[in-house]
């Protein structure tokens, strides 16, 4: 498939502003760089992310998860080509009971999000990532808890 038509059948599916084939905003996810994604999509719902990954599958894309491009384990490295599909827009917290200690939040949201959300209550997340923009969804993907975290939870 032609990059051309495969960026037209993304901008088709999650909107011209949510796709990117920008060097400069793929590096920025997180790739390091030798081996890149043809285009970056920010799909804003769970509907959008299963008809990219639908089409992915109809025409045997690769697809490489992204969170915040914080990348601390350096675990993107996609084949030549493929789709990016980053959940930074996917940012809502979408329920807190903070009595039952229990949150849901989409795969967008940021620690430090989620942390300023529960201290009023006086919680938190006991997760100490090395980048405070890095996603719920990203450290979850990564089992990236840091080396803070590992500090913290052996003493």
């Amino acid at each position: 498939m032609s990059p051309i038509k495969l960026v037209q059948d993304l901008y088709d599916l999650v909107g011209a502003e949510n796709v990117s084939t920008d060097i400069d905003v793929i590096k920025n996810a997180g790739f390091p760089g030798l081996s890149l994604p043809e285009a970056v999509v920010f799909p804003g719902c769970k509907e959008e992310i299963c008809q990219v990954v639908s089409y992915a599958n109809d025409y045997g894309i690769p697809i490489i998860p992204i969170g915040a491009g914080t990348n601390i384990r350096r675990v993107l490295s996609p084949a030549a080509g493929g789709i990016g599909i980053s959940l930074k827009r996917m940012n809502r917290l979408l329920e807190f009971e903070p009595d039952n200690l229990s949150l849901v939040a989409e795969a967008g949201v940021t620690n430090e999000k989620l942390q300023r959300a529960t201290e009023e209550f006086n919680l938190f997340l006991p997760v100490y990532p090395d980048y405070k923009e890095s996603t719920i969804g990203g450290e979850v993907s990564a089992a990236a808890g840091s080396l803070c975290s590992a500090a913290l939870s052996s003493e």
